[in-house]
């Protein structure tokens, strides 16, 4: 009788720590899609004490780190939980994606390489692999992957977006702005009106691009490029007074933009300021 007990109490034990380690997670996966990303670590870090060996939770910590910026400790839980089980496609696809937020564009082709590897129509793998190839300079095989992404999810925003940028710096403005028409039609982003705005100034259309510009500081009031490149809208019209103002804001966001600092320096010289055009020209430094 003492030793049924015994395994009474053993099993009971195990199907409560379980239980315990699957609420924790639970509750912490609730809390990461409501964007309480403080209050779903803490869920995940008891879920992870609970039960150390499910490779589910540190996948889901390292998507929660990765949502707070912190992208070592979400590069950390996701190979932790590629060690636990391997050959997961979307473990090597968050983990590539960690390296591309970062800047590190050939580690995160790598990932995205097994990713596409483990599952072949797997889009986002090919969109984002198109992505860090489009900042290696790599054009036409960003293109092939962002076409392939495209073929296989004709709804994702960013494909577009990227084809975009990957057409701009092919001088295909037109094509370029096409891509960001649609990339905007399913999800308006700021740095997508950005690039358009550019795409349309490359083709004169100086009131077009300072629209798009107003919609991305509409979206994002504190990216200085938006409020420069107003600036260099309204240059262009002859609306030196806008561009100064517009100017002075860019720097006051970012006080690295050396063009922003030559052009209102192009502007005060027109309204007859010549001591403040040559202070702001002498702090551009191209």
């Amino acid at each position: 009788m003492k030793k049924y007990f015994t395994i009474l109490l053993f099993v009971c034990s195990v199907q409560l720590f379980s239980q315990s380690a699957k609420d924790y997670y639970l509750a912490g996966a609730d809390l990461y899609k409501a964007g309480s990303y403080s209050e779903a670590l803490d869920k995940f870090n008891a879920a992870i004490k609970a039960d150390p060996s499910n490779p589910d939770y540190y996948f889901d910590r390292g998507l929660n780190y990765y949502s707070m910026g912190n992208y070592l400790m979400a590069i950390k839980d996701y190979k932790e939980s590629m060690r636990l089980k391997p050959g997961m496609y979307d473990t090597h696809y968050s983990l590539g994606l960690c390296y591309y937020s970062q800047g590190k564009y050939e580690d995160a082709i790598i990932e995205f390489d097994k990713s596409v590897n483990l599952k072949a129509d797997y889009a986002k793998s090919y969109t984002y692999r198109g992505a860090s190839k489009y900042f290696l300079a790599k054009d036409d095989e960003a293109m092939t992957d962002l076409n392939l992404a495209l073929a296989l999810n004709p709804s994702d925003a960013n494909a577009f977006y990227f084809r975009g940028l990957v057409k701009y710096q092919k001088v295909d403005d037109a094509g370029a702005i096409e891509d960001y028409n649609k990339s905007i039609n399913i999800k308006p982003m700021y740095d997508v009106y950005y690039a358009r705005g550019l795409a349309k100034y490359a083709e004169k259309d100086y009131q077009g691009a300072l629209t798009d510009h107003l919609l991305s500081i509409a979206l994002n009031a504190n990216y200085a490029k938006s409020h420069m490149e107003k600036g260099m809208c309204n240059y262009m019209l002859a609306k030196d007074d806008a561009a100064i103002a517009d100017f002075t804001k860019a720097i006051e966001l970012d006080g690295g933009l050396a063009k922003a600092y030559y052009f209102r320096g192009q502007c005060k010289s027109y309204k007859g300021d010549k001591a403040g055009s040559e202070v702001d020209v002498k702090k551009a430094v191209f």
